[in-house]
């Protein structure tokens, strides 16, 4: 008879036909609401819908919400504690208007004025983000790129945004309140199209920054701050033996670097295996015309794209520098082909990467150069700033036309 009575009193509240996943409550839990159940929060900037599924037992909801997860098996710090409300049944789904860009933890728990209150369900979360007509957007993807001592600051920057203050610290940032003006080492504004914007720091030491996102122009509230951290080192030029560490005119005849006899002995001849010859490397397939080196036509398959820009894999003359400097040649094609200057770095902070410093297809038609003047390339001091080895310059033909260089010469500028 208990048992019939049992089952009559779950019938009454909704629980025939319930899906194996659900709880089977025993006589004394019935005596408090149900714990509500597919408790989910839908976030619209700073909106959040809330909603769960309801039971007849209860006539309203409690919610908290809290800026922290407490420990598990532990009561939330009051102090974490950011709102709570309760939400009549009727009032489903419930639209609250949360703290702008946060992290939230929330419970529910079902209330009845006849009843005890439900168990609390477990802890879920939600995160709000930057209305863009109340504020401006945080800047997002923040990096602060340690070359040595120069630090390179970039982020993704977003259309109501016009300013973008940043302030760098030498003492940690604290999460809460202002940090302490007195370790402000440097502050700025930069405007998005500055970016990515590069600074000069003193070496060996850790820097803190924070960024926040501004609109002058609006009545838009500026962004939170973001921010990280960055370590600078003292930079030293490296040195190589291999390296052109002065000025150098390339040739093609006599013996090769290794002592060895040059396979360049006249007019049209090919190297069938990579050689270097005064400092100067040649790719398989380079032909000797006497005064100039034909650089054969480039194609998908001798190039390669891992370093962020095309690095020849053949067909290419190259040289190692762990200094900037210049190059002085004539570059010709008589046949449409396009001339391109490549550096391959491996710098502090950045890894493996390559950068086109000169690349055109207006070089010189006439094969001698004739009454021309030469073409001069420069590699900055930035383009090699940061470099742990000799960055090697590669020269090759960009496109599917041969390329002609007359000799090179390169004249280091430190």
């Amino acid at each position: 008879m208990k048992k019939i009575l049992l089952f009559l009193f779950v019938a009454a509240f909704g629980l025939t036909g319930c899906q194996k996943d659900y709880k089977i409550y025993t006589a004394p839990e019935l005596s408090r609401c149900l714990t509500p159940v597919d408790v989910k929060a839908t976030v619209q900037y700073m909106k959040v819908t809330f909603d769960w599924r309801l039971f007849a037992d209860a006539t309203s909801y409690a919610v908290e919400i809290y800026s922290a997860l407490p420990e598990e098996g532990m009561e939330p710090d009051p102090e974490t504690l950011i709102d709570a409300f309760d939400v009549d049944k009727d009032k489903l789904p419930y639209t609250y208007v949360g703290p702008e860009d946060q992290k939230c933890y929330y419970r529910v728990k079902a209330k009845n004025p006849t009843r005890a209150d439900s168990r609390w369900t477990a802890f879920a979360s939600f995160k709000t983000d930057t209305d863009p007509t109340v504020s401006c957007s945080k800047p997002a993807n923040l990096t602060a790129t340690a070359i040595c001592d120069m630090v390179v600051f970039d982020w993704e920057v977003f259309p109501n945004t016009k300013i973008y203050e940043v302030e760098i610290y030498d003492k940690f940032i604290p999460s809460t309140g202002e940090p302490d003006e007195a370790n402000l080492v440097q502050k700025l504004e930069l405007e998005p199209t500055q970016l990515p914007d590069t600074l000069m720091m003193n070496p060996d030491k850790k820097f803190f920054y924070r960024v926040r996102a501004t609109n002058p122009d609006s009545d838009l509230k500026p962004s939170k701050w973001v921010g990280g951290s960055f370590e600078t080192k003292t930079f030293v030029w490296p040195t190589d033996e291999k390296a052109l560490n002065e000025t150098i005119t390339q040739k093609y005849t006599g013996t090769d670097d290794e002592g060895n006899p040059s396979p360049f002995t006249g007019s049209n001849t090919k190297n069938t295996q990579e050689i270097t010859i005064n400092g100067f490397t040649y790719g398989v397939q380079c032909t000797c015309w006497g005064n100039r080196m034909s650089l054969p036509a480039g194609n998908s398959s001798t190039v390669t794209s891992e370093f962020g820009a095309f690095v020849p894999l053949k067909n290419y003359m190259s040289f190692k520098t762990c200094k900037p400097g210049s190059i002085e040649t004539y570059l010709t094609s008589t046949s449409g082909g396009e001339a391109c200057v490549v550096i391959l770095t491996d710098k502090e902070g950045e890894g493996k990467k390559a950068k086109v410093i000169f690349q055109s297809s207006d070089i010189h038609t006439d094969y001698y150069a004739k009454g021309k003047t030469q073409d001069k390339i420069v590699i900055k001091e930035g383009d090699l700033y940061g470099i742990k080895e000799a960055a090697t310059v590669y020269v090759f033909a960009s496109n599917h036309k041969n390329v002609q260089v007359l000799q090179m010469t390169w004249t280091p500028s430190l």
